[in-house]
């Protein structure tokens, strides 16, 4: 029992006909199992399993946010009314509040159909003076008439006794992609403009109040803040930093990335290193050229890694999908001498992580390494390569190559996880070469492996 929740994770064994406690000097805090031609001693593994619950909403869903002051989800929904025609159907986009424990829908409104207003965006945001926590959500009227959409809306919702209240409605000069919260105001990619809106409190009639933007992106799809930090994810310019000076209050562009990319999602690793994904399945990282001598190398965004997925990603999350573990303390030594072992700790070491989720549905982590960490792994996954047939008679180098129709490099600084827990699935035959290849034991090997698939 954790934060008030029961957690339950399933385990590996079947046919248990008894079980009991069994707690020795040899053996503590154990459960004994009794099967059914013998008995066994173990322990419960700590490592946390994900638990997948589907809630039927009878729409699609577009859009989430979760507030956790009052304990709800608001939700972008958009559902397809067909008349007698096929062909003749209309689209209708909601907003929805449900319960974060129980997923009951608690309210809802629908947007202005009637116009084509579809919501774009959507987070949360509490404008760090105001003291409440609010729902954003961004639109656009997409009218048949036009290439892009040149109107749309920022909402402002304020969940009060489970019921949401749209407390300011601002119009704006374009379709609100993306939204970002910034110190005490408001960050909005409308098409080709960054906008920085000032948000105004005073009882009444809350507003936002349009501060300064930036100007010269294609389409201001994504984007994410860090202090006056600002990265903008671009339909075709892959990505820029941006920085905000308060003092002139204005918001100007130090580096980019010169490379073309069609940008489907971006985060911020760190103050340093920027990852995005773009639609050729690929993804990469970028740096800012602090130490570099010129100006014109410090307007450079660096590429350090690169990386083929092979599937769109749409989102990255900071975060993990469960709950840290403390360092477990342990010693390993296989007695071997050509080599080091070192336990990694890669479960509970790996505090910067990022959730990213696909337009396939699938859900992936990405972890930042220490240089030890990362050269253990990418010796044991070039032997990996080496015992290991590719789907489909694909070179594991060749298919994890960036590839986006124009270029194409060889992957730099990722480790391909998927292929590292492969391991324990090899025979024993494939694991003695990998281990010899890799000049430690098989024992050590696998322990590492565990300890690697445990991130989550």
């Amino acid at each position: 029992r954790v934060n008030e929740k029961l957690l339950y994770s399933n385990v590996n064994l079947e046919q248990v006909n008894y079980m009991a406690k069994f707690d020795s000097e040899l053996f503590p805090d154990c459960l004994a199992f009794g099967l059914e031609e013998s008995l066994l001693l173990g322990k419960i593994d700590e490592i946390q399993k994900l638990h997948i619950r589907d809630v039927p909403l009878g729409e699609q869903p577009r859009r989430i946010a979760h507030s956790a002051v009052s304990r709800t989800y608001c939700l972008c929904t958009i559902r397809t009314n067909f008349r007698c025609d096929p062909l003749d159907s209309t689209e209708i986009s909601s907003i929805k509040l449900l319960d974060d424990q129980t997923f009951d829908i608690l309210d809802s409104f629908e947007l202005q159909n009637d116009k084509y207003e579809n919501p774009c965006s959507l987070i949360t945001s509490d404008f760090k003076e105001d003291g409440i926590e609010y729902f954003v959500v961004g639109t656009a009227f997409a009218f048949p008439d036009e290439d892009e959409p040149s109107k749309g809306r920022i909402i402002v919702i304020q969940v009060i006794e489970k019921k949401m209240r749209q407390v300011c409605v601002l119009e704006v000069n374009g379709a609100v992609y993306s939204m970002s919260a910034f110190g005490t105001g408001l960050l909005a990619g409308i098409n080709s403009k960054v906008h920085l809106f000032r948000w105004m409190n005073d009882g009444d009639s809350p507003q936002l109040k349009i501060e300064c933007g930036h100007h010269g992106h294609v389409l201001a799809l994504h984007l994410k803040s860090r202090g006056d930090f600002i990265i903008v994810g671009d339909l075709m310019k892959s990505i820029s930093l941006l920085i905000y000076k308060p003092i002139s209050n204005t918001i100007v562009e130090i580096a980019c990335d010169y490379n073309s990319n069609w940008m489907t999602a971006v985060e911020m690793f760190d103050d340093e290193v920027f990852i995005g994904s773009e639609d050729a399945f690929n993804l990469f990282s970028v740096k800012k050229n602090t130490r570099a001598q010129t100006d014109e190398e410090r307007s450079r965004l660096e590429v350090v890694g690169r990386f083929h997925l092979g599937a769109l990603v749409n989102v990255f999350r900071p975060g993990s999908l469960v709950m840290n573990m403390p360092d477990p303390d342990v010693h390993m030594d296989s007695g071997r001498d050509e080599v080091k072992e070192e336990d990694f700790h890669f479960s509970s070491s790996l505090r910067n992580k990022l959730i990213f989720g696909t337009l396939s549905g699938s859900v992936g982590i990405i972890a930042a390494l220490s240089e030890s960490q990362y050269l253990f792994l990418q010796s044991l996954e070039k032997a990996l390569a080496e015992v290991i047939s590719g789907c489909g008679g694909f070179d594991h180098a060749y298919w994890r190559s960036f590839s986006n129709g124009r270029s194409t490099e060889g992957c730099q600084n990722f480790i391909d996880g998927d292929l590292i827990e492969q391991f324990p699935s090899l025979s024993a035959e494939k694991m003695k070469i990998v281990a010899e290849k890799m000049r430690t034991s098989i024992d050590y090997l696998g322990k590492q492996v565990d300890d690697l698939s445990r991130i989550k």
